[in-house]
């Protein structure tokens, strides 16, 4: 039986119940391993003791499958060559090419127990411009405004290639993975196909540049409403497609097109 807060303050002050130096013993509780029941609706895996009302709630919610992991990537947490050091630096890789980065206040962690995740203030996301400015390393989605070659060459410059010994092989299958299943990586493509498209028009008008260079990310909010699934929660969706998720404007108009409602990547000047 576990003893009153007041008992705990006054016996042992700042320890928690469960440190040695507190002398607070607690009766050990067993609840079965993870996985000793199974629901028979969405088929997740549960303690003995556990209600199917968490995970579905009792089969009332549906989801769509998980979709399987990519080969390359099976396989290569099994490669006898590089599989142990993917499974090492896995954060680094999705360090090196992740499309974003997220920031939030931190602070220490009170008391002395064990560590926690302590998020303190507004979260917020980062995304960079379309392309680098001069004399910087493309980073973010600008990796994929770029030829592999030059994407790998912009990641190797990278600090943390060299202080992890990243390897250019497994870059390069993560590379190739990305561009034909990430939704994102698609857009970048497709933006970078029509502004070298407009960019040679706009040499031959005897512009140095293209006048506007717009990639626009739509609102998850606003989802156009041919991707909503009637079966569905009316928060659900499907899976994202590049014209669902993405808007492009490319042009050597004067003015600047009206875009539609979502964050705005445009070329270096870093408004987003």
């Amino acid at each position: 039986k576990l003893k009153s807060l007041r008992y705990c303050n006054k016996k042992h002050g700042v320890y928690g119940c469960f440190a040695t130096c507190a002398g607070h013993d607690i009766q050990y509780l067993d609840c079965g391993k993870i996985g000793d029941k199974v629901c028979p609706h969405c088929k997740a895996l549960l303690f003995k003791n556990e209600t199917t009302m968490m995970c579905c709630k009792n089969g009332d919610v549906k989801l769509p499958p998980i979709q399987p992991v990519p080969e390359e990537i099976r396989n290569l947490t099994k490669d006898p060559t590089h599989g142990k050091h993917f499974l090492q630096y896995f954060r680094i890789y999705n360090q090196l090419l992740q499309f974003g980065s997220v920031e939030a206040g931190r602070k220490p962690s009170p008391g002395q127990g064990a560590p926690v995740i302590l998020i303190n203030g507004e979260i917020k996301r980062q995304i960079s411009p379309l392309f680098a400015a001069d004399g910087k390393t493309p980073v973010h989605g600008q990796l994929y405004m770029l030829d592999p070659m030059m994407m790998a060459e912009s990641v190797s410059k990278n600090s943390l290639f060299q202080k992890f010994g990243i390897k250019r092989e497994i870059l390069n299958t993560l590379f190739d993975v990305l561009r034909r299943h990430h939704p994102l990586c698609e857009s970048f493509q497709i933006m970078h196909t029509m502004y070298m498209e407009k960019l040679i028009e706009a040499r031959q008008q005897g512009l140095e540049d293209v006048q506007h260079v717009t990639l626009v990310l739509v609102d998850p909010k606003r989802v156009p409403r041919e991707a909503v699934d009637a079966t569905l929660h009316p928060r659900a969706v499907n899976l994202p497609q590049v014209n669902e998720i993405c808007a492009f404007y490319v042009s050597n108009e004067r003015e600047e097109p009206i875009y539609r409602c979502g964050t705005y990547l445009k070329k270096k000047d870093g408004r987003t």
